[in-house]
């Protein structure tokens, strides 16, 4: 029919800015270029470009300004800013390049710390930071277009791949159109009767044409190889010819897929035969010719149409296995498929015998041992599980082997599954020792290279870290979170770990010539701090100067004003007539009537005379009297009269005190006021008292840590009593000593504990030496290597004695091993993500590589 010239779609114009992709691709290059000069990822300054311009549509006409950078000497263009509104002058550039010069320039500048920054989010916090830009999703923003800037790439190779998959959407490139030479159609005319002939060299015939789903299979490995980086590897391969690999792995599979067929259309007809033929049954080659009437002269019964059926599918497959690619791409893809497809046979027969165990409840030892038979059976013999003698395991280890050996080479071809079966008994034991061997080697020859290597040392220095916690996650998370109790007493990993292992692998290190300087200075340090946080509250320091006799004078001037004041108010009458009864009861106490004397006497010692005993003066003389008996009975090492009667005098002096607060207020208050100013008093008391224990046990560096808490605690416990006795009230230190000083105090208590534990904790096993800890770590690797265990490999004498020639490599790793177990033992937060790492794997890359070959191996021998 006629065209409409109207209709006609003319080629587009170029394409416009606004888009990431039109935006990369006209500034792509100058991203590039920006990059080099300052380390960012040129996707991460184009999307930040992208973001500043809206990809290109809010560039300023003639500035090339891709970032929207200002020009704060009041030159440039004037623009609107769309964040605030405001209108300032940007900078114009004559090229993109010029842009880049100056944005590289300012970025260096300005914005150190946005140089060199590994992705979007570091760069716009940077950038943000310094003031760039004013927009609070500022970061958010850029990362998000920076994204957009890299997803085009990929796109790109992706509409590739579907144009190597899909021919249809290879597009021949559009060519202009001159309008003034197109040639209308003309109206369409009757058709004509066909009256041509054939040319027989434009027909395509059946041989040509390839299966449609190995091309669609070639096509598919063609597109993978584009953007995988084994392209190459590929190609060598299969030659330059993916569809062969494509044919190949057709083929595979239809070897078990014929198999397959053929098993399920004769099924019931081996059946029926095989009552009267069992040997038939058990093997169709053995099987009897049945002579039937059908055919009288071969013997033979005719074939069914299921045998008919077979025999073509045989035939066919014969046919084309002899005009088959004899390529190496050809072979790889039929094994592939063959071996893909019969992975799965072993779990297949192992799922009843799994059953069975399951149900062998009566008898533990047949279901352990159905149950390590099924193991051998999924794995091909490779895997059995726990229980068993070497022997038995052995034998279950073939026997498994050889099930899934026969029974994947015969889904491949039938007349292979015996050798499958021979081939899979022997794989397990043939390669486990040769896998085990290799390992070994491998892993000496590692722990060789990483006693000889830096980097390796440090594996070493980790590895014994690790071996040697007890339980390195916990450690490690006791470690995190500890920190110094005493000021300046930094704390060793052995001190905060809590850990009897790490513990003792301090004092190997304490004990090591090498490694015991560090370790002896930070323990010296520790004392001097503890002994600083005594002197401190001691008031001893020199920079205390006369600190303690101020507050003991300040006390004692405080002191008599208030029970001055309390004196001269006297007693409330009415308080005292309501109290006579108890008043009068109290004074009838034995030991009140032994202080009234004494309290006379100790009066007139100072000149005074004790008129009114019932008077505040009166009653507060009796109670130093008091206060004088329960000091005599308690100056010495034993107390001069029994516990009982000690008890009841100072119940006497409490409850005497406790009458004398309540007639006179006045003298309570002196009371609390004489209490809180001593407990600054009583704390440096304390501490003095506990200087003179410790300081000398402390400067004995022949005095363990256990000694010098011993002499702390004993002496902080003295304390305690005299504080008691003093106060004539059963109070602990934290009532009668300032808080902050009792902390202090206990905190020593503390820090001391932590060094005694270094000191004790696994202390049983003993502490081994520097190359005993070296020796181990190779014998690790030996034994891991092998799939051993380390712990048993250390007690075998044979492998001793062969590995001892070569553990004289130790002495090469030992000076920087043991300095960096130095630096964990000195600094616990670098231990922390060592402990926390996982462990070697028990099992090599060979063992891992080789365990998988129990599977393969038996299918490949029906090729």
């Amino acid at each position: 029919m006629p065209i409409d010239p109207s209709q006609v779609k003319w080629d587009a114009p170029p394409q416009k800015l606004g888009t990431p992709e039109s935006f990369k691709e006209a500034y792509g290059p100058a991203a590039e270029r920006a990059s080099k000069l300052i380390g960012v990822p040129a996707g991460v300054i184009l999307g930040q470009w992208g973001l500043e311009t809206g990809w290109g549509k809010s560039i300023i006409p003639g500035t090339n300004n891709l970032g929207n950078i200002k020009d704060f000497a009041g030159g440039g263009v004037e623009a609107t800013d769309n964040m605030t509104g405001s209108r300032d002058k940007y900078r114009a550039y004559e090229t993109p390049d010029q842009f880049v010069d100056d944005y590289a320039n300012l970025i260096q500048r300005r914005y150190p710390n946005a140089v060199g920054a590994k992705d979007a989010s570091a760069f716009a916090s940077a950038l943000k930071s310094g003031g760039y830009a004013e927009d609070p999703a500022y970061v958010a923003k850029v990362a998000k277009a920076s994204s957009m800037a890299d997803r085009n790439p990929l796109l790109a190779k992706i509409g590739r791949a579907v144009s190597a998959v899909i021919p249809s959407a290879q597009a021949a490139p559009r060519q202009k159109i001159d309008p003034s030479q197109v040639q209308w159609d003309e109206p369409a005319k009757a058709p004509t009767s066909f009256t041509g002939s054939i040319d027989p060299k434009g027909v395509r015939w059946d041989d040509d044409v390839k299966p449609a789903s190995a091309s669609a299979i070639a096509s598919g490995i063609r597109a993978a190889s584009m953007f995988s980086p084994f392209g190459p590897i590929m190609d060598v391969l299969t030659d330059g010819k993916p569809e062969e690999v494509a044919l190949g792995a057709l083929r595979g599979a239809a070897s078990i897929g014929n198999t397959i067929i053929n098993s399920g259309t004769k099924a019931g007809a081996d059946l029926w035969s095989g009552v009267d033929d069992p040997l038939g049954l058990i093997d169709p080659r053995l099987r009897r010719p049945p002579a039937g009437i059908t055919n009288l002269v071969t013997g033979q019964k005719p074939l069914s149409a299921a045998e008919r059926s077979n025999a073509d599918r045989q035939a066919s497959l014969a046919a084309f296995d002899s005009s088959a690619p004899s390529s190496a791409g050809y072979k790889l893809g039929k094994i592939g498929a063959e071996v893909a497809g019969t992975a799965g046979v072993g779990g297949v027969l192992a799922a009843p015998v799994r059953a069975f165990g399951a149900a062998a409840q009566a008898s533990p030892a047949v279901g352990n041992l159905l149950s390590r038979f099924a193991n051998a059976l999924a794995s091909g013999g490779t895997t059995i599980g726990p229980g068993g003698s070497v022997l038995a395991n052995t034998a279950v280890r073939m026997g498994g082997g050889a099930a899934s050996g026969y029974a994947g080479a015969g889904l491949i071809d039938p007349e292979a599954a015996r050798t499958g079966a021979l081939v899979g008994a022997l794989v397990p034991p043939v390669i486990g020792v040769a896998s085990r061997a290799g390992g070994a080697f491998v892993g000496g020859v590692r722990g060789l290279v990483d006693m000889a290597s830096e980097r390796g040392q440090q594996r070493i220095a980790d590895a014994v870290l690790r071996a040697s916690a007890t339980d390195p996650v916990a450690a490690a998370s006791r470690v995190a979170q500890a920190r110094p109790v005493v000021p300046g007493s930094a704390p060793t990993i052995g001190q905060v770990a809590e850990d009897p292992g790490l513990a003792q692998l301090e004092r190997t290190l304490i004990n090591n010539p090498q490694t015991a300087g560090g370790l002896q200075q930070r323990y010296s340090a520790q004392r001097a701090a503890r002994a600083a946080a005594i002197d401190d509250v001691a008031a001893t320091t020199p920079a205390s100067g006369t600190y303690y006799d101020d507050i003991v004078e300040g006390r004692r001037i405080f002191a008599n004003e208030d029970y001055a004041r309390a004196r001269a108010q006297g007693i409330d009458p009415e308080m005292a007539a309501s109290m006579q009864a108890e008043v009068a009861s109290l004074l009838e106490r034995p030991s009140i009537r032994t202080a009234i004397n004494d309290a006379r006497r100790l009066a007139a010692e100072t000149g005074e005379t004790i008129g009114d005993l019932g008077s505040v003066r009166g009653l507060d003389w009796v109670k130093k009297a008091l206060d004088n008996q329960i000091s005599k009975a308690t100056n010495g090492p034993t107390s001069s009269i029994g516990a009982e009667d000690l008890r009841a005098l100072m119940q006497t002096r409490n409850d005497l005190n406790a009458t004398l607060e309540q007639l006179a207020p006045a003298y309570r208050e002196a009371n609390r006021n004489y209490a809180a100013m001593s407990r600054q008093v009583n704390s440096m008391d304390v501490a003095r008292d506990l200087d003179r224990v410790y300081t000398p046990v402390a400067a004995n560096f022949g005095a363990s840590a256990k000694e010098q808490a011993n002499a702390y605690l004993k002496a902080l416990a003295r304390a305690q009593e005299s504080v008691k006795r003093s106060t004539g009230m059963d109070q602990d230190l934290a009532q009668t000593l300032a808080t902050n000083d009792v902390f202090a105090l206990e905190n020593v208590a503390r820090d001391l504990a932590r060094k005694q534990y270094v000191e004790s904790a696994g202390a049983a096993v003993g502490s081994p030496t520097a190359q005993n800890l070296l020796s181990q770590y190779f014998i690790n690797q030996v034994a891991q290597g092998a799939g051993l265990s380390g712990s048993a490999a250390a007690k075998s004498i044979p492998l001793l004695t062969l590995l001892r020639p070569l553990q004289f490599a130790g002495r090469l790793a030992e000076p920087k091993v043991n300095n960096r177990l130095l630096e964990f033992a000195l600094n616990p937060e670098q231990a922390t993500q060592v402990l926390k790492g996982m462990p070697q794997a028990e099992k090599n890359s060979l063992l891992k590589l080789f365990n998988q070959a129990p599977r393969a191996v038996p299918v490949l021998t029906s090729d």
